[in-house]
């Protein structure tokens, strides 16, 4: 029987499965295919790499309404499926872009990160949800420090995160439990959110906080400025975990 739906390239088998699996995280098969809505025997077929063709872009789409929330994107699976992304994917979905946004955030971050004095490693932790990145620093002033990615999308949504929602996200971290020696950097590519962020200050946070602006074409960081917190601030803790414009 044909397929109603060809390809525009090839098929990368190996790189779809991959991408499945690493959507699945920690949940079982039943769930895994519950969660994508599909059948039980269709994901096991998949993620065992027992297949020639590639599901069609609706059954990508409808998979990619779970995969996207593990980081996986709609766009990913259908590039690695062999479609045309400007011809298949909702490219300005608010949700692709959040998430294009955070992973060249991650990669621009991490590699200013591979530059600084210390030592650092990325961090596993129970807070993972809250935080898009969280690290570890060995033997230094600062313990832990979590990055929370925030981009505007212009013309889908209103500018986020609005002036509630970052006093919102301010009141969690005050009743979360830290590490009196920790940081928390909110990092956008947006100056009109680095510029709302900077007025915003969280005075009764016990932890180091700043907003760091960013250029993801690029992977550059183009300045971080600290927020006044319930701590004081020093001149060496500054100069030394302030990542350096690149």
């Amino acid at each position: 029987m044909s397929r109603a739906v060809q390809p525009d390239f090839e098929f990368d088998k190996e790189k779809f499965t991959e991408l499945l699996i690493k959507a699945q995280g920690r949940l079982t098969l039943t769930d895994y295919a519950n969660e994508c809505g599909v059948s039980l025997a269709y994901m096991c077929k998949y993620l065992k790499g027992k297949f020639d063709k590639a599901p069609t872009p609706s059954t990508i789409k409808k998979i990619a309404r779970f995969t996207e929330t593990n980081g996986i994107t709609e766009e990913e699976l259908l590039e690695a499926a062999g479609y045309s992304v400007a011809k298949y994917s909702d490219a300005n979905n608010a949700r692709n872009i959040a998430l294009r946004f955070e992973k060249l955030g991650i990669a621009t971050i991490t590699s200013a990160l591979s530059e600084c004095d210390f030592k650092w490693n990325v961090k596993q932790s129970t807070d993972s949800k809250f935080f898009d990145l969280a690290i570890e620093i060995d033997d230094g002033d600062i313990d832990n420090w979590m990055f929370d990615f925030k981009t505007r999308i212009d013309d889908i949504e209103p500018a986020t995160p609005s002036q509630q929602r970052i006093y919102m996200y301010y009141a969690k971290l005050v009743c979360m439990q830290h590490s009196p020696k920790s940081k928390m950097s909110f990092v956008t590519n947006s100056d009109v959110l680095y510029d709302e962020i900077k007025q915003m200050h969280p005075y009764m946070l016990p932890m180091y906080a700043s907003v760091i602006l960013i250029n993801t074409d690029d992977m550059r960081i183009i300045k971080e400025e600290y927020l006044e917190t319930y701590l004081t601030l020093s001149d060496d803790i500054k100069a030394k975990y302030t990542l350096n414009k690149r």
